[in-house]
This record gives C-alpha cells, sequence and structure tokens, in this order.
C-alpha cells in the first residue's frame, strides 16, 4: 500500500512540475511579446485646442 501511495505522490511531482515548466514557458513568451501601447494612437489623433 506504502509504495502505490509513493507512486501517486511521485505522479504529482511530476505533474506540478510539468504545469510550472509550462506556465514559466507561457510567462516568457507573454514577456518577450510586444504589444503597441494605445497611446500613440491617441497622441496621433489631432486633439482639439
Amino acid at each position: 500500500m506504502a509504495n502505490v501511495f509513493n507512486r501517486i505522490v511521485e505522479l504529482i511531482g511530476w505533474v506540478v512540475f510539468g504545469v510550472s515548466a509550462l506556465l514559466l514557458v507561457i510567462a516568457h513568451h507573454i514577456d518577450n511579446y510586444q504589444s503597441p501601447p494605445p497611446a500613440n494612437v491617441v497622441q496621433t489623433t489631432s486633439l482639439p485646442h
């Protein structure tokens, strides 16, 4: 019974490790993505003075 419990804990540990690595890769790609700031769109329009 202890062997089954150890295998379950090991499997959960690998799943947590895999999810953490996947989130790290996703966050890295999101951080590298440069979206155009909306402030430039506002500045290009002529504002009434």
